[in-house]
């Protein structure tokens, strides 16, 4: 239960106690003048009212004066009690007062009775009143006692009133301090819920950033198509969409000594930018952050600069510039790492775990968008290269299907040759010097000489010629022609030569090696017919792989380079696509036979080489010449000289195989008039029946490698088998049944190359049978 304050007596709703004694003092004047009156006889009312004697006046005005002063005495003990809390069981009681009051009253009563009225001793009207003096009296102090009581009924119910409100405050107290607590609980609580939700959004605007930054940098990846944008977009959203103050991405570089390279810096001051240029040592990258990813393969993740796991130097520049936090994601490719994503950022716990995963999904995204970029830029390449082939394949089988073409027409070339030579050398021997016809012969074998370089030609772009390879320098090539290209290309044309000290060998056939220097030479007079400067070059070449997949048919290894550059007119890109074709020429009609630059392509290839090119109208051509290098030294062979006097035969026997019907005829004839004794055949069926027929009695065997019903090697192998004493000569003009056929030297066959003369093969025949 409560206390109703309203109702509780105070100044300004109960009566006045200084006015209440002030009240009774006028009432016990006007009571005295009625006594007065009444009893004593001492005039009118009136008088006795307002003009008493002085004596009545005086014990009046003592009598109002203790009531007044009791009155006031009561009136400051109430406004004490209202003020304050009185003390417990502080103070005299208001009755005691009261008493004390009217005991005194009384007293002063008697005195005046005694010594105003003469009406007694003190004693008499102190115990002994009359009765009106009694009925006043009693009066009197019943006033005054009555007003004691209702003060001290004040006074008792402004006590209980206040036991009540100290109560209740107590009460409220008590409840205000435990709501109090419950409130700074709650509050504290709420406190802590603030705390928990503001830290709840920062940890929500951090992922909702983190995912805002994830979902632009995955959009990025899709859009990018090389590395450089990529990694340049994917440092750039980070930093603006990210909040961070820098972003770099580091990839690892191939070498002996594996380095980081920062490919992309994006900071927001420039700067950030230059303390990272300057202060990064690509050298020791393993002492930083970024290196220990790439070696460990595990992200880094630094709170704080000044308070990191390992010791840095790096980091201690870092953190005096201001970077208190940082995050270093792994990049990888096929499970090896190759680089790191480096985020830096200038608060202490700057990353939360969610930020952290996201940033290391990031990472794995972006790993997965550059190895898509680098496998599209793999297939892509995959695919020129694939095209490049495609084109040198169909090149190459166009230039093989001319090829076999220029070897056929010089197969049944080097057959007519063969029989105009055999045919002079047979009607040579029937005149001697003096002859006048003799002259007109040796014409006639001259001019098939020379139409045998034709041929030598087509065989060459053939790669069918026969070739003798030695050991040789390609400088040395150049100094013996350096002469005779002078007086060549005539004095409008000023030839430099730049030839590499100690070059290194290569395996070719000198005659042909020159030959190609001289067709490249006279190419480039033609294409300067108004002068210019010839350039002849050699170097040693070291090619990686990544070297020759920039040039078409080129292989990593060691080479020689020949560069053959003039100054010249050039080549218009119709002319490129055409510039290895046999028969193909730009000088017109009767001004070269197109065979020039197939013949230097079909050289190369037989030395297992290969040649570039480049041309620009009105600035020059350039051909570059690579062969590989002879890592050991052969020493060529020494063929014997054989005497002429041995030339002529024995009486020996010869199964002759011949498919050409000129060439078989001249040859025998040739073989009959030097004494030996020969069996021709057309065919590998009629070398068999003639040798079956004969029981195999002859000396030598002779045949052409390429016959209409089968191989002459072969038949020459079946027959030794059935006379192991069977000596054999194949011929041919291709090289590739040359080499075949001197493989099997150790087995008695030789081989001897067409076109060839009478003299030529005798030779052949007395160095096979000994």
């Amino acid at each position: 239960m409560g206390i109703d304050l309203k109702k509780r007596p105070d100044a300004k709703t109960s009566l006045n106690l200084f006015l209440g004694s002030l009240f009774f003092g006028l009432f016990y004047w006007c009571m005295e003048a009625v006594r007065d009156v009444l009893i004593f006889r001492k005039g009118t009312i009136v008088e006795q009212l307002f003009y008493p004697d002085w004596m009545t006046f005086w014990m009046r005005v003592l009598v109002i004066c203790i009531l007044v002063l009791f009155g006031l005495f009561l009136q400051s003990r109430r406004t004490g009690l209202e003020k304050k809390a009185p003390r417990r069981g502080g103070g005299s009681p208001v009755l005691l007062s009261g008493v004390l009051s009217g005991a005194c009253y009384w007293f002063l009563e008697a005195v005046r009775d005694t010594a105003v009225f003469h009406r007694g001793p003190l004693w008499e009207r102190v115990f002994l009143p009359d009765p009106m003096s009694l009925w006043m009296r009693l009066l009197a102090v019943l006033i005054i006692l009555l007003f004691s009581l209702y003060v001290q009924n004040l006074i008792n119910e402004r006590k209980r009133a206040e036991d009540e409100l100290r109560a209740e405050q107590n009460r409220l107290e008590k409840l205000v301090g435990e709501r109090t607590a419950e409130l700074s609980l709650a509050n504290a609580q709420l406190q802590q819920e603030v705390e928990e939700r503001m830290r709840a959004e920062t940890e929500l605007l951090k992922v909702n950033r983190a995912l805002k930054t994830l979902s632009q940098c995955n959009e990025i990846m899709v859009r990018s198509l090389d590395e450089t944008a990529l990694f340049d977009n994917i440092c750039k959203t980070l930093l603006e969409a990210g909040g961070h103050r820098l972003v770099w991405i580091g990839i690892m570089d191939g070498g002996d000594r594996p380095q980081i390279e920062p490919v992309s810096i994006a900071g927001r001051e420039p700067e950030d930018i230059l303390f990272l240029k300057t202060e990064f040592d690509k050298r020791d990258f393993e002492k930083c952050p970024s290196g220990r990813v790439i070696h460990s393969g595990e992200p880094v993740i630094i709170n704080n600069m000044k308070r990191i796991p390992f010791a840095s130097t790096w980091c201690s520049k870092a953190a005096a510039k201001g970077f208190e936090s940082m995050v270093s994601m792994p990049l990888r490719e096929n499970d090896r790492t190759i680089g790191s994503l480096n985020i830096l950022s200038g608060g202490v716990d700057a990353f939360d775990r969610q930020e952290i995963d996201l940033l290391q999904e990031l990472a794995s995204d972006i790993s997965y968008g550059l190895s898509m970029l680098r496998t599209q830029k793999t297939i892509k390449q995959t695919h020129e290269e694939k095209d490049k082939l495609q084109a040198q394949l169909l090149h190459s089988q166009k230039m093989e299907a001319v090829g076999i073409l220029a070897g056929g027409v010089a197969h049944d070339f080097n057959n007519m040759l063969t029989a105009i030579q055999v045919s002079a050398d047979l009607v040579m021997m029937e005149y001697d010097q003096s002859h006048p016809a003799r002259h007109e012969l040796e014409e006639i074998h001259r001019i098939a000489t020379h139409a045998a370089d034709l041929s030598k030609q087509l065989l060459l772009f053939s790669r069918k010629h026969p070739m003798e390879f030695i050991p040789m320098s390609i400088n040395q090539s150049v100094d013996n022609l350096r002469k005779m290209l002078k007086r060549l290309i005539g004095e409008r044309i000023e030839i430099e030569t730049r030839l590499a000290q100690d070059l290194w060998s290569v395996r070719g056939e000198r005659g042909t090696i020159e030959q190609v220097i001289m067709n490249l030479v006279i190419n480039a007079r033609d294409a300067m017919p108004k002068g210019g400067r010839l350039l002849i070059q050699t170097e040693n070449m070291k090619l990686g792989k990544a070297e020759a997949r920039r040039m078409p048919e080129a292989r990593p290894g060691k080479f020689v380079r020949l560069r053959v550059e003039d100054t010249g007119h050039g080549m218009t890109p119709e002319v490129i696509q055409h510039i290895f074709e046999p028969f193909f020429s730009t000088k017109g009609p009767g001004k070269g036979t197109g065979l020039g630059l197939s013949v230097v392509y079909g050289i190369i290839k037989e030395h297992d080489g290969w040649i570039t090119f480049k041309s620009q109208e009105g600035k020059g051509t350039a051909f570059d010449i690579y062969l590989p290098v002879l890592e050991i030294l052969e020493e060529p062979g020494n063929k014997p000289e054989v005497s002429l006097k041995r030339l002529t035969g024995k009486g020996e026997r010869i199964l002759f195989v011949e498919d050409d019907e000129q060439v078989r005829e001249n040859s025998v004839k040739g073989l009959i008039k030097n004494s030996y004794k020969v069996h021709p055949a057309r065919n590998i069926a009629e070398a068999v029946q003639i040798f079956d027929r004969e029981n195999g009695r002859f000396d030598l065997f002779f045949c052409d490698m390429a016959l209409p019903d089968g191989n002459g090697l072969d038949l020459a192998e079946t027959l030794k088998k059935k006379a192991p004493s069977l000596h054999v000569i194949v011929s041919s003009g291709y090289s590739d049944t040359r080499e075949n056929a001197l493989s099997r030297k150790d087995q008695g066959i030789l081989f001897l190359k067409k076109p060839f003369a009478l003299k030529d093969l005798l030779y052949a025949i007395q160095e096979a049978l000994g």
